[in-house]
């Protein structure tokens, strides 16, 4: 039976890893990653655009209306699209990207993304509470530390703009 929202929230405001109480802020994380819509799957996104550009090609004749073959064109450019590995899930990373926020405003520590680290634990609360079901360790772990390297080389790129 899944756990209530109010109890993954509770675990993860009493847990040691926050300062402040953050209940409304970790709801507010919370919410804002069901808010975002799933991405679409890249891969078969280029698949589809590939057979889609192949049957038009093949029904094309003189008769036919000449503006199939801007159509293939474009088609022919959703071919080269590319995305992430096809195993990364994007909500994991989101639930990750919320942990780090959460952290940095308000942890006792900063971010940290070992297995025992405060940002996987956290990631995997917030994961938790937005598909009502536990998620294994090792899956958010590497949402964890991606999420954690992502945020870091942000910081890199605005203290090298804020310097020039």
């Amino acid at each position: 039976m899944p756990r209530a929202l109010s109890d993954i929230v509770d675990e993860i405001c009493e847990g040691g890893w926050l300062k402040a109480p953050a209940r409304s802020e970790v709801l507010e994380q919370i919410a804002l990653v069901k808010r975002i819509p799933k991405l679409p799957n890249v891969k078969a996104l280029r698949f589809k655009a590939k057979k889609a550009a192949e049957l038009l090609e093949a029904e094309t004749t003189p008769e036919i209306d000449a503006s199939i073959p801007v159509v293939v064109r474009q088609l022919a450019l959703l071919t080269k699209v590319s995305g992430p590995d096809p195993r990364f899930n994007d909500l994991q990373w989101l639930c990750a990207h919320a942990a780090c926020v959460l952290i940095e405003e308000f942890g006792t520590r900063r971010p940290v993304g070992s297995e025992d680290g405060n940002t996987h634990a956290i990631t995997q609360l917030i994961y938790e509470a937005i598909t009502t079901k536990p998620q294994s360790g090792a899956s958010c772990l590497g949402a964890a530390k991606s999420a954690l390297a992502w945020r870091k080389s942000i910081k890199v790129l605005n203290l090298k703009r804020s310097k020039k």
